[in-house]
């Protein structure tokens, strides 16, 4: 067995496995065709980043996914309900990252702290698009923030993630989005 698995904590370990099914599923919700489908994937992503943030000791990654979630619920009933329609939930997402990130960087992680802020604050304009080509768009600006943030951090997975999310983001822009844009 390498060296590294020997003498690596097993809570770091077992953060690094959570991260890569978080991955998987992050990724994975950029190919979906609808926008109720990238946000399904999303909040099952949301759900893993949190486990594997606060894993790592990562607090404003896992209270800024911990909110993600939330966020994501409201955005899925943004089409349908009329209490997820409210443009004041904008307002109120940015404020709890906000939050959250004061309190991490009262913590102890500093300016650092604002990094998953700003990446956030473009996720939550992304998902409350309706069209998916402005969701995978403005996804793809918060991808630089986590990145960054992740390799700090240690998370393996996230900034593994984060670079195939650049990726998967081009392709799903590639493959629905400017087809359907030539055809119009």
């Amino acid at each position: 067995m390498p060296a590294f698995f020997e003498n690596a904590d097993p809570i770091y370990l077992i953060a690094q496995i959570i991260g890569v099914f978080a991955a998987f599923f992050g990724i994975f919700s950029f190919q979906q065709k609808s926008r109720s489908g990238i946000l399904i994937w999303q909040i099952i992503n949301n759900v893993l980043w949190t486990v594997h943030m606060f894993l790592l000791g990562a607090f404003a990654g896992g209270m800024l996914n911990a909110i993600g979630i939330f966020r994501g619920i409201v955005f899925y009933f943004r089409k349908d309900q009329g209490w997820a329609q409210s443009n004041v939930w904008y307002a109120v997402f940015c404020a709890l990252f906000a939050a959250a990130s004061v309190f991490s960087w009262i913590q102890g992680e500093g300016a650092l702290a604002l990094l998953p802020m700003a990446g956030m604050f473009f996720t939550t304009f992304s998902l409350a698009q309706k069209d998916p080509f402005r969701v995978r768009l403005l996804s793809f600006f918060s991808s630089p923030c986590w990145l960054t943030y992740n390799i700090i951090k240690g998370s393996i997975p996230g900034a593994a993630t984060e670079t195939f999310l650049i990726c998967s983001i081009v392709i799903g822009i590639l493959r629905h989005d400017l087809p359907r844009r030539r055809k119009v």
